[in-house]
């Protein structure tokens, strides 16, 4: 069975599929593996991908407690227990937080890093003019606190950009794409949200010394492509590329696209933005 020993028995379940470098996927707040199916299928022809399921989230039993530092440490406990030793680090969304933080720190394990839709500072501050704002995050909350189903369906709707929410086929893609992950428990959907809403990662940014690839889209209504462009330009030598036309799940709607922006980076090799 493919567990990761966690502290205390608090194992996680992760997937590996295909062969090469190793790839490793840190999927979004209130997400799983899964979500990586179609991309891992397209970066199997050239990585060992490996998907593991934060605590609460997939097949981990749940500890009540999401936020980005504990993924991030069992991040590298897998690292640890695959021994996995040059390896491409990518996260999405909140997992984007956990890499960000996972190579901040500088483990030589990882080569390299890719950030997807993801943000240093998920909330609007004096500064910080692409959060979302501190009573769109309690609004949240309370729906979660009265059905965290309904709540989590109304927000992995937000992952469409706008002009999409009326395009019945991609309602249905979404609906097709996130039909096999499941909801984690309200207490660990609440605490995850409480860490989103306290995240601030400026200090850490630009303390990443790796190559690094950020992928936004470019009507990204929870992670805005302004959030991708102040990483990119905190972490020198980085690439950031908007994909137009694309909201806060690009693994669902540009699976090719993003393979190869992904293959190419970690080769080297220029890619053309969208």
């Amino acid at each position: 069975m493919p567990w990761c020993p966690g502290p205390d028995g608090s194992d996680i379940w992760y997937e590996t599929c295909g062969n090469g470098p190793a790839l490793v996927l840190l999927h979004g707040w209130c997400m799983s593996s899964e979500v990586w199916k179609p991309l891992a299928e397209r970066l199997s022809t050239r990585f060992r991908v490996i998907m593991p399921d934060f605590p609460g989230h997939g097949r981990s039993p749940s500890l009540g407690r999401a936020d980005y530092v504990l993924w991030a440490e069992y991040a590298e406990l897998l690292g640890n227990h695959l021994g996995l030793n040059a390896a491409v680090l990518a996260g999405w969304s909140m997992g984007g937080q956990a890499a960000m933080k996972i190579a901040a720190d500088g483990n030589r394990r990882w080569k390299s890093l890719v950030l997807i839709c993801s943000t240093a500072c998920f909330c609007s501050t004096a500064d910080v003019t692409w959060g979302l704002l501190t009573a769109e995050i309690a609004g949240m909350a309370k729906r979660l606190q009265r059905d965290v189903h309904r709540a989590l369906n109304d927000f992995r709707q937000l992952m469409l950009p706008a002009a999409m929410q009326n395009d019945t086929g991609m309602r249905d893609l979404l609906g097709a794409w996130l039909g096999s992950v499941p909801f984690p428990d309200a207490a660990t959907a609440l605490d995850g949200l409480e860490s989103l809403a306290k995240s601030d990662l400026r200090m850490m940014v630009p303390a990443i010394r790796i190559p690094t690839l950020v992928i936004s889209g470019a009507d990204d209504r929870i992670c805005p492509a302004q959030a991708s462009q102040w990483i990119s330009d905190a972490i020198s030598g980085s690439r950031h590329v908007t994909i137009s036309g694309c909201g806060h799940a690009p693994l669902m709607t540009e699976p090719d696209y993003m393979a190869r922006l992904i293959i190419e980076s970690v080769s080297g090799q220029a890619v053309r933005d969208a």
